[in-house]
């Protein structure tokens, strides 16, 4: 199964040493890419209405994303 690897903004020797590291082999199936966000895309509305969202869908980002700045994420082909 190949993988992708996102790295975060402002780590670029992680990202330069991950890309010589992994895209040189074609054979490794792992492909590494920058994080493409720029900050919250979420807005606070107010609304009348009840919220439509009941919970938070979106959980804690992986110890890596802190400690290493990038996420490993298995891509189904």
């Amino acid at each position: 199964m190949p993988h992708l690897i996102i790295v975060r903004r402002g780590r670029a020797g992680a990202y330069e040493t991950l890309k010589t590291e992994f895209e040189h082999d074609a054979t490794t199936g792992v492909r590494v890419t920058w994080d493409r966000r720029q900050g919250e895309r979420r807005e606070t509305i107010e609304t009348v209405d009840r919220e439509r969202r009941h919970r938070e869908r979106r959980g804690r980002p992986p110890p890596t994303w802190t400690s290493l700045g990038i996420v490993v994420v298995a891509v189904e082909t």
